[in-house]
């Protein structure tokens, strides 16, 4: 079993992370855009079934914002969890140290396209109504460095 691979994992996880809401940021905003349109308000308060679609439509948006915390918390374990069922010699320890800052600076890349993105006139009010999301990615370095660590641990304390 590749045991570089469990040090790969957070770094496939600040990604999959990054795109996730990037896309869901994207969503919110042409929904929003699409739900302001009077043409589409006509359209909409004319039929029950439009009104029931569009407000279940909000309310999955508004589920995004806990469920993509949550992914990233379930990523973080399976990758701490893989760590330590792989079979691992303390030769790689050194590959994993030396891995450990392109982590670190991914997930700094990563943090600071996020916040270059909400600076965006387009993306600042939709940002707004995701708190959970904007929390996670203030402090994505950090908690990149903390899941790093404990796979790193968890992989040699065999």
């Amino acid at each position: 079993m590749n045991t570089q691979k469990a040090q790969v994992d957070v770094i496939y996880l600040v990604v999959m992370l990054f795109a996730v809401t990037v896309s869901l940021l994207v969503v919110d905003q042409v929904w929003s855009g699409l739900t302001s349109n009077s043409a589409f308000i006509s359209l909409k308060n004319s039929t029950p079934q439009g009104h029931l679609a569009v407000k279940s439509v909000n309310t999955s948006l508004n589920i995004f914002n806990n469920a993509i915390v949550l992914l990233f918390v379930m990523g973080a374990i399976v990758a701490i969890i893989s760590a330590a069922f792989t079979d691992s010699s303390p030769v790689f320890l050194i590959p994993s140290i030396v891995v450990l800052p392109i982590e670190i600076l991914f997930a700094f890349i990563f943090h600071d396209m996020f916040f270059s993105i909400l600076q965006n006139s387009a993306f600042g009010s939709v940002a707004a109504s995701y708190p959970y999301i904007v929390t996670l990615f203030q402090y994505l370095p950090v908690v990149s460095f903390v899941i790093a660590i404990i796979v790193i641990v968890a992989t040699f304390m065999k």
